[in-house]
């Protein structure tokens, strides 16, 4: 009874909005549709071959990551929901792509196409950090993250997608926290896993269309009870 009041109240309320609209001429339909029916989806930006072996790697060459266990932690949650999303059927653990990255002792760096052919895959996801953090000024408790992405063509060494060579750019903007920052190093790095495993499934959002309610970076961090709990 009570949401059934509710959603009275907010139709009602929208159409005195409308009628006012319609004799002063403003626009604001966009905002009724959006009071009335939530934000919506949010389509996907580009649509991966599910039959292609495909890796996802996760560079972080500005050192904005606290450990390496957060690179990890982002490329193992971009696969987790590439792969409950059906996006991809042939999923290389992120982990041999890493290990290949840093097993060349000649002192020169594998191109991201060479790790790629190191792991056997078809297509690399690449990640590259660019900013990363529990805090934009040091005090308030807001984590955010930035990160642009490329899909690889392995065999061919070419960009598959975006047409911009920097890739398209993840946004996770700082977001205040209603829980006390913390104030350990283990707490530390616990957030920073937690915030990567974020970022992580805003990139795999790039490529499923999802309800807005459930877009990366809009809740407050937390573990999750098992791998997909949105």
């Amino acid at each position: 009874m009570n949401r059934i009041l509710s959603l009275t109240k907010v139709a009602g309320a929208a159409g005195l909005i409308a009628a006012g609209a319609a004799m002063h001429g403003c626009n604001v339909l966009g905002p009724i549709a959006y009071i009335v029916h939530g934000p919506g989806k949010v389509n996907a930006v580009h649509t991966l071959d599910p039959q292609k072996a495909t890796v996802v790697f996760v560079d972080d060459v500005n050192s904005r990551l606290p450990s390496r266990a957060v690179r990890g932690e982002i490329a193992a949650s971009a696969e987790k929901y590439l792969l409950r999303e059906d996006c991809l059927t042939d999923v290389i653990d992120y982990r041999a792509a890493m290990q290949a990255s840093s097993s060349d002792r000649t002192g020169i760096s594998l191109s991201i196409v060479e790790i790629g052919q190191a792991v056997k895959a078809d297509v690399l996801i690449y990640i590259v950090v660019e900013d990363f953090g529990l805090s934009p000024d040091g005090q308030t408790y807001s984590p955010f993250a930035y990160a642009r992405v490329k899909v690889m063509d392995v065999k061919s060494n070419k960009r598959i997608w975006p047409a911009d060579e920097r890739g398209h750019q993840v946004r996770l903007s700082p977001n205040p926290q209603a829980t006390q920052a913390p104030a350990t190093v283990g707490a530390r790095l616990e957030s920073s896993r937690l915030l990567g495993a974020e970022l992580g499934k805003a990139v795999a959002q790039l490529f499923y269309t999802h309800e807005g309610t459930n877009s990366a970076g809009k809740d407050e961090l937390k573990k999750p009870e098992g791998p997909f709990n949105d």
